[in-house]
């Protein structure tokens, strides 16, 4: 019949004779084929749940595991009861919060600053997003100025939030805001929540799923122009080369911010499907004609410095540190970008003063730590002090391969040779192709084996090693 389909449905369960409380070590696999109508040949109703949930993180939520099904029963049929189709199932930790933020602001209900109010005030940053959602609600409210307030509290606790910044620009300037949300209207509420369900994919490196999301959050919403960065940059990760450079051109139309952002994105995709010259001259384009700020300068000079353009980038490196005091909280950071690139250009005392007072600043700069340490040991001076800030760059970042390969190498040259192989052997887990890392660990390899052969060796072995 006209819509419907062959189902088919995988499915396998333990059949060994054994009752306990382990794995199974035999299963029967089954797959059922069964003619199906279509499950919704109309609009759904979907009720959003708020009590019970259907999975949490560190769960089984993503198999189709029974005990999933379970748990989907009871609210599924006191959906129904209420004249609903299905449920929408919410984050367990989150997404119960910014739901209730929602259906506060749904029904205007009186309370509603104290609950955007206590999402926005949490320091973990899971929320920031819900910044610009409050402002706009103000701004609606005509309170234009607590709208502003939240803005710069905002703009002052995360400077490169996109959608703050160019929210902020377009009250200055007076322009039509191109991210337009009401949360009166359930379809712009439907829209975000499934853009969390997108960016949390996304974090997860499961892109097109997440893109299947952020095309829902497109339809429900079209007039929210700044959702198409997330597919954006899916769609680079995905190597849709093409398809990512006419969304990301797409986002110059929302302001200034968005146009940054998208250019740098198309920058990378112009140097990998053409050349790094056009890249630099693409992007060196934007930037003239583009109004200047410490960030977009930042960035300008960061590209420069990764195309070996270390003289340039040097310069306006300095040009921000001499508008700016040392107390700003990007001081430190530019301080470590304009002392590497001195040392690729050559100039070791000039990096060194930079990179010793990015520490004196900002003592706990893992990569700084490890630059300035690393630099040292291949120079064989200051050897224990760079041996000691390495092991505090590790214990900052315990993860990084580049890190433990850096102490590693460290005790390698200070002929530490055993605790050498550990942490190589480390890094050569976390990096298995990485060719200066594999370098490391051969030499140590060799050393490791020759010392041991050097130990045991008897005196007619001694002899055919110095022959040969």
């Amino acid at each position: 019949q006209q819509g419907s389909a062959l189902y088919l449905r995988p499915f396998m369960y333990a059949d060994e004779a054994f009752i306990g409380m382990r794995a199974a070590t035999s299963y029967k696999f089954i797959v059922m084929a069964s003619p199906s109508s279509p499950i919704y040949n109309k609009r759904i109703r979907l009720y959003a749940e708020t009590n019970y949930i259907r999975a949490a993180q560190g769960g089984t939520g993503e198999a189709k595991a029974a005990g999933n099904y379970a748990a989907a029963i009871l609210p599924t049929e006191a959906a129904k009861a209420k004249g609903y189709d299905q449920v929408l199932w919410l984050d367990a930790q989150d997404f119960k919060a910014i739901q209730e933020v929602f259906a506060y602001c749904y029904f205007d209900n009186s309370d509603l600053d104290k609950k955007f109010s206590k999402i926005i005030l949490d320091d973990s940053g899971k929320f920031y997003r819900y910044n610009f959602f409050f402002a706009n609600y103000l701004i609606k409210k005509d309170r234009e100025e607590e709208a502003r307030s939240i803005i710069d509290l905002t703009i002052d606790k995360y400077p490169r939030n996109l959608l703050i910044n160019q929210l902020k620009e377009n009250l200055n300037r007076d322009n039509f805001n191109k991210n337009q949300f009401s949360c009166n209207k359930p379809e712009h509420i439907l829209a975000e929540i499934f853009y969390a369900f997108a960016n949390a994919l996304s974090v997860q490196k499961k892109y097109e799923l997440s893109n299947l999301y952020i095309n829902l959050s497109k339809f429900l919403n079209p007039n929210f122009l700044s959702y198409n960065a997330l597919l954006a940059e899916n769609l680079l990760m995905l190597k849709k080369y093409q398809e990512s450079k006419k969304i990301f051109e797409d986002l110059f139309k929302i302001g200034s911010f968005y146009k940054w952002h998208a250019s740098k994105e198309i920058a990378l995709i112009i140097e990998e499907l053409d050349n790094s010259e056009k890249s630099l001259k693409y992007l060196n384009r934007i930037y003239k004609n583009i109004d200047k700020n410490i960030f977009r300068t930042f960035d300008f000079a960061n590209f420069l410095r990764g195309h070996d353009k270390f003289s340039e980038s040097i310069k306006l490196y300095s040009d921000i540190l001499s508008t700016m005091k040392s107390d700003n909280i990007m001081y430190p950071r530019i301080l470590d970008r304009r002392g590497t690139a001195y040392e690729r250009n050559g100039n070791w005392e000039l990096a060194e003063k930079d990179l010793l007072l990015s520490l004196k600043i900002e003592p706990n700069q893992a990569y700084t730590l490890n630059y300035l340490a690393y630099t040292w040991i291949e120079q064989n001076k200051k050897t224990k002090e760079a041996l000691s800030m390495l092991e505090k760059a590790n214990n900052l970042k315990k993860n990084d391969g580049y890190i433990t390969d850096s102490l590693g190498w460290a005790q390698y040259k200070l002929k530490n040779f055993n605790k050498a192989k550990f942490h190589l052997e480390r890094a050569i887990q976390m990096m298995p192709d990485d060719p200066v890392v594999n370098d490391h660990f051969a030499d140590c390899l060799w050393t490791v084996s020759y010392t041991h052969l050097r130990a045991h060796e008897t005196p007619e072995h001694r002899v055919c090693r110095v022959l040969v």
